[in-house]
């Protein structure tokens, strides 16, 4: 951590959550001084380990000209990587098809409940940009994966349920949609440019390419961190 009476004045600082994981592994293959990375589950203290909070002490740590913040990112994954109980499913504005086998519940009870779990990243941006003056961008989370199979090692809060198996792609793919939708207007009502994927980090079908995934389906890999610091210096050019 930066001494409190020396600041980090590099340009970009990029903070958030377990999503930053892809950018700063990529920073270790090719480091860039112009970065610095911050993950709020290891950063600072233990209490703020729990909570995954932004201290507000962070402004005497780094002055950036610009934040990328990846806050949450992985909702859509905890609401909807498995199966449920009762499979559901429901239509969405750019994908109407719908599984007959699934039960059918409404767009906005999905987008009600997933934006409800969403609300840290909400809070945590906004404190952003409370104590901020520079110019602040949310970062979308990767797209999902198509195909989820034995080579991939599922998080620690799925291991419980996985005999529900995993849900199917499209249906995935539906969620992740939506999130980003969220995210989106969230950025909107608070005045925060929204930055998608990197167009080059997708197939054909929406879901990110097999060479930029890790084994966790949750999270994308090294490679997918670097196209996303290239996509940021191209966004500061």
């Amino acid at each position: 951590m930066n001494n409190i009476h020396t600041p980090s004045t590099k340009p970009f600082l990029v903070i958030g959550d377990s999503h930053t994981t892809a950018l700063s592994s990529a920073l270790s293959r090719s480091p860039d001084d112009r970065f610095d990375i911050v993950n709020l589950v290891t950063f600072s203290s233990s209490e703020n380990q729990r909570n995954k909070d932004l201290p507000e002490h962070i402004t005497s740590l780094f002055q950036p000209k610009f934040i990328f913040c990846t806050f949450g990112g992985s909702e859509h994954s905890v609401f909807g990587l498995l199966e449920m109980p009762q499979p559901f499913d429901f239509f969405d504005p750019l994908e109407t098809s719908i599984d007959p086998q699934r039960e059918l519940i409404s767009y906005s009870m999905v987008r009600e409940t997933l934006a409800r779990r969403m609300k840290r990243g909400f809070m945590l941006l906004k404190k952003v940009k409370s104590l901020y003056d520079c110019q602040v961008v949310h970062i979308c989370s990767p797209p999902p994966f198509e195909n989820i199979d034995d080579h991939h090692v599922l998080p620690r809060v799925f291991q419980n349920n996985m005999h529900y198996g995993i849900a199917p792609a499209i249906f995935r793919r539906k969620l992740y949609r939506l999130h980003s939708s969220i995210v989106f207007n969230m950025c909107q009502e608070l005045g925060v440019d929204f930055l998608g994927v990197p167009q080059e980090s997708m197939n054909s079908f929406g879901f990110l390419r097999p060479e930029l995934m890790s084994k966790d389906p949750t999270h994308a890999n090294a490679e997918y961190g670097d196209l996303v610091l290239q996509q940021l210096i191209e966004y500061t050019s």
